[in-house]
């Protein structure tokens, strides 16, 4: 086997471990690790009071929930290669699936808490917590997946096939009409 063999066999093998799919745990872990940190940040710093206390721990475990769901998403769309025409439009709505079911559960639960007539203090404490949350996940897993899409663009960038060095010329459009068999 030759070395520009072995070298395109190594670019190919390369080209394929970067299209695998990004394990949901580097996904999840970052968001959770901060989720906690702000869950611990809202218990401490706020110190709210028992009733609040309650909607606001509901509306933590709601957002992580979510964004468990959420960074899934995203994890499936940056799965794709990176040849596919599609991976933009599909990482876009991922993104956009993931923004809409949380507001969707953000909503659905104030709305829960709204009709069965809780106190507004309550309703903040879960909105608090639910944003909080959200918003932890939300930057774990964006910097997760964007690490994941560079990796994908640097593996495309290597297994391309290289450009032509210069531009043609009129002088090589002559040599190939001399060259066509009549």
């Amino acid at each position: 086997m030759t070395v520009l063999a072995m070298n395109a066999a190594e670019q190919h093998a390369r080209a394929a471990a970067s299209d695998r799919v990004v394990p949901l745990r580097r996904v999840v872990l970052p968001g959770t690790l901060l989720a906690m940190g702000a869950a611990l940040l809202v218990g401490v710093i706020l110190r709210l009071p028992e009733g609040v206390a309650a909607h606001a721990l509901a509306g933590i475990a709601a957002a992580t929930i979510t964004g468990v769901l959420g960074a899934g998403l995203k994890a499936r769309a940056v799965a794709k290669p990176a040849q596919d025409p599609q991976a933009g439009t599909a990482l876009q709505a991922a993104i956009l699936g993931d923004f809409v079911l949380q507001l969707f559960v953000v909503g659905g639960g104030t709305l829960a808490l709204f009709v069965a007539d809780t106190k507004f203090e309550s309703i903040a404490g879960f909105g608090l917590g639910f944003a909080a949350i959200a918003l932890a996940h939300q930057a774990g897993s964006s910097l997760v997946l964007a690490k994941a899409l560079r990796r994908r663009a640097a593996a495309a960038v290597r297994t391309a096939p290289s450009a032509p060095t210069h531009a043609p010329s009129t002088h090589d459009a002559r040599i190939r009409e001399v060259e066509k068999p009549q």
